[in-house]
């Protein structure tokens, strides 16, 4: 999966020269990426199991999240959404 921006990380999901590396993800790590959107497009990683968003500025999580079924471990923890413990 590409570095950058939002549009840059949809566009590597579209093309279909990608697919295989796609359906091979098992692990996602975006901790401290500076993200502020989750792309949607995130659901097509149905074989990922470990997935690591925590200390970026995203304000929600999409619901294809719930597409991951194989998902064993999310971690989102210092989101600016989420309550912040010590």
């Amino acid at each position: 999966i590409p570095q950058g921006d939002v549009d840059t990380i949809r566009a590597w999901f579209v093309d279909p020269a990608n697919q295989p590396a796609i359906q091979a993800v098992t692990e996602l790590d975006l901790e401290g990426v500076q993200l502020t959107v989750i792309p949607p497009e995130i659901g097509a990683l149905v074989h990922l199991t470990h997935l690591f968003f925590d200390r970026n500025n995203i304000s929600e999580i999409p619901a294809e999240i719930g597409d991951l079924v194989n998902l064993e471990e999310l971690v989102i923890c210092r989101l600016p959404f989420l309550p912040q413990y010590e």
